[in-house]
């Protein structure tokens, strides 16, 4: 099933582990133009520069963003800013960060993942993704012939006792050591140990490997596979056979699984006329402000502004499970469980009739979503349960792909720890 593999990645040439906090940044896509701008200040030599190069005036299929990203790329490796390991390596990544008050850390590994198509059942996909982003992805990768951030992949392997071994190897000095914008403290560990490696291939035969985070990629990568194989279909297995991918074993107990709120612009009926179409499915229920987001399986917190009050927040129960077997004609059961689905196909499509198509607003923070509302900013504010890691397992598994946004693995593996070269 599964094959992983260490590599000979390549590394910033640091000083001192700490060093890496000026020269890390985080993925890609959640990095707004401000964001951009500070990570270019704190470091001429950025990873931002390589991973999310910009637009030019006079720019053409010789001269843009990716070509120029390319050549700083190699820049930095003749120059010694970058430096490529010896022997391929397995990058044991630890993130340690704060939930709710208690400290956490996650660990997983960053190694070679084997490319295979989707039907293939040995990676699999759980969230939708969208063509424009994968174009980018793909022109930035077949110029720079090297990634520069991994995927995201979970397995479950509770057996292999996998957490113990990284353990293991954390009790050493690490080679890169950053604490990011989010006070997450982000540490790697090179481990070129044959018998190490041997032990970890072992774990995996066998095994699939569902992406959490970075489907983008992985298709990009598939893609470029496919493009170079084309150009070379005798070549034995090469460098862009693989794709970068963090590795973290589905019982981490660091793996943070966090939910994505929904608010809406417009659309939505007075509140007496709402609250009566939603009692057709859901008992409703008033709560504080600060139990909007308080949540269990099929609940969906909903938070309105109010004219002359602070606002009003209601908790919706679903009254019969068996009113989910009415959406999605073709789908899996998990599929219908998802409490992303109970609000977007149940909520706002059959008992709203809302108009999606950019009348959302996607937010991570309950807070953010309480306060969209309440100002008046936005006409509502639904709020989702945690979702459950089982989830994503079962739904990849029935074959289906999550609605978009239904999932956000916090913290984010950061970008410039180790590149990948093609």
């Amino acid at each position: 099933m599964a094959e992983v593999k260490g590599f000979a990645g390549v590394r910033y040439r640091l000083d001192r582990p700490e060093a890496a906090e000026a020269v890390i940044a985080p993925p890609y896509d959640v990095v707004s133009p401000e964001d951009r701008e500070g990570l270019l200040q704190r470091s001429e030599h950025n990873v931002i520069r390589l991973e999310l190069p910009v637009d030019q005036s006079g720019d053409n299929e010789q001269e843009n963003r990716y070509t120029r990203a390319a050549a700083l790329y190699r820049e930095w490796l003749a120059s010694g800013v970058l430096q490529q390991d010896g022997e391929p390596c397995l990058y044991v990544y630890g993130q340690r960060y704060e939930v709710s008050g208690r400290e956490q850390e996650r660990l997983g590994l960053l190694a070679a993942l084997k490319i295979e198509p989707y039907e293939a059942g040995v990676v699999l996909p759980h969230e939708q993704t969208f063509p424009k982003h994968k174009e980018d992805r793909f022109r930035l990768l077949s110029t720079a012939e090297a990634q520069f951030s991994p995927i995201f992949g979970l397995y479950s392997a509770p057996e292999a006792e996998v957490r113990e071994g990284l353990v293991r190897v954390t009790e050493g000095e690490p080679a890169a050591a950053a604490r990011d914008r989010d006070g997450v403290l982000h540490r790697l560990w090179p481990v070129s140990d044959p018998e190490f490696a041997e032990w970890l291939t072992g774990v995996f035969a066998g095994k699939q490997v569902f992406i959490a985070d970075g489907h983008h990629r992985y298709e990009t990568s598939l893609r470029y596979r496919d493009h170079r194989r084309a150009q070379t279909p005798d070549a034995p297995l090469s460098a862009f056979d693989y794709v970068m991918t963090f590795l973290v074993e589905m019982d981490d107990p660091g793996l943070v699984l966090l939910p994505t709120h929904r608010m809406v612009r417009q659309g939505l009926p007075a509140a007496a006329e709402l609250r009566s179409r939603l009692e057709e499915a859901f008992t409703v229920e008033e709560v504080s402000l600060d139990d909007a987001d308080q949540l269990a399986h099929h609940q969906v917190g909903l938070v309105l502004p109010e004219t002359g009050q602070a606002g009003r927040a209601w908790r919706l129960t679903l009254k019969d499970p068996a009113l989910l077997a009415q959406v999605g004609e073709g789908q899996s059961a998990a599929w219908r469980d998802l409490d992303v689905v109970l609000l977007h196909h149940l909520v706002f499509d059959r008992l709203l009739g809302l108009d999606e198509e950019d009348n959302i607003v996607y937010t991570r923070d309950p807070a953010e979503a309480r306060s969209g509302a309440v100002s008046g900013q936005f006409s509502a504010s639904f709020l989702l349960p945690y979702p459950r890691v089982e989830e994503l397992k079962l739904v990849a598994g029935a074959g289906d792909k999550m609605p978009h946004k239904s999932t956000y693995f916090w913290p984010k593996a950061v970008t410039g720890l180790v590149i990948y070269p093609e």
